[in-house]
């Protein structure tokens, strides 16, 4: 098989050289209008964003007063009821009842020839509880309760010149009035008026026979018509 033949190419001229092609320099004008068409266009500002020229005087409106109307309503409420509340007792009363009772005869000198009237027999009755609170344990009502009941009542003449068993006051009247009345004691607070020592009757009666005059002044202080008192109030 024969050999290719190779033709060879035509030689370039060592001194040939390639420049490159020199593009055409732009005027000053074109230059301008190329500037000009790329810059931003002018904006001018609205009159609708401008700020206004000063703020606004007027002063500002005041709402008128709200009618009662406007005001919340308040639904009536009913003032709360009370439930009635039994208070406590201001002193308990004790299980324990004491009681004790006796009669008494005592010798009044007095002014007129008659027994105690209806008033009179009461105002006397007072008298004689009264002496409660000075006796005892010094106690009255609630503590012990006192009763004072005359029964019977006779008037007469002194047969001496001295009401019966009192030998220091001389009768000046010599008229007396013989009492006879009951004293009760009772106690539902655990005072006990027939205990030994504190029997009531008995200091009744002791209280009664050592203060003779300061009982007769009593009695005259209420307008009752006695002089003197017997020295000795007897238990019956």
């Amino acid at each position: 098989m024969s050999a290719p033949t190779l033709s060879p190419t035509a030689a370039t001229t060592p001194n040939s050289s390639f420049a490159p092609a020199e593009s055409p320099v732009p005027s000053s004008s074109a230059v301008i209008d190329n500037v000009l068409s790329r810059a931003p266009s002018t904006i001018s500002p609205t009159s609708g964003l401008s700020p206004s020229a000063s703020p606004t005087t007027s002063s500002p409106t005041v709402s008128p007063r709200p009618t009662l109307s406007l005001y919340p309503t308040v639904s009536p409420v009913p003032p709360p009821t009370y439930s009635p509340v039994v208070s406590p007792s201001a002193h308990p009363s004790s299980s324990d009842v004491y009681s004790t009772e006796d009669r008494f005869f005592q010798d009044l000198e007095v002014t007129e020839e008659r027994i105690f009237d209806e008033v009179e027999t009461g105002i006397y009755q007072i008298l004689m509880e009264s002496y409660t609170e000075v006796i005892g344990t010094n106690q009255t009502l609630p503590f012990v309760i006192t009763k004072c009941n005359v029964v019977d009542q006779k008037v007469g003449f002194l047969r001496g010149r001295y009401l019966k068993g009192d030998r220091n006051t001389q009768s000046t009247t010599g008229l007396v009035l013989s009492v006879i009345f009951t004293m009760n004691y009772t106690s539902h607070y655990g005072v006990n008026v027939e205990e030994s020592g504190w029997n009531y009757p008995v200091l009744f009666t002791n209280h009664l026979n050592e203060n003779t005059t300061a009982i007769a002044e009593g009695m005259q202080e209420v307008f009752l018509p006695v002089v003197s008192v017997g020295e000795k109030i007897r238990s019956l």
